[in-house]
């Protein structure tokens, strides 16, 4: 599962996914859009703010692995 994926699978708007990973609905928008890929630390908030259990980190790390 990718990014878009993942944060669209999550039922939430941008905003409230923002309010809880205490960052801009911007950030949350670029994610969702593909154009940014996902850093280490902020998939790390989204894993604590939407209990997905690490896969942002998961998707974080291939990235990085990837590239």
């Amino acid at each position: 599962m990718d990014v878009p994926s993942l944060l669209d699978s999550t039922g939430l708007k941008t905003a409230e996914i923002a309010r809880r990973a205490k960052t801009s609905d911007g950030h949350i928008w670029d994610l969702r859009s593909g154009r940014r890929q996902i850093t280490l630390k902020m998939a790390k908030r989204l894993d604590d703010a939407l209990k997905t259990r690490g896969a942002f980190v998961k998707i974080a790390i291939q990235q990085q692995l990837a590239s």
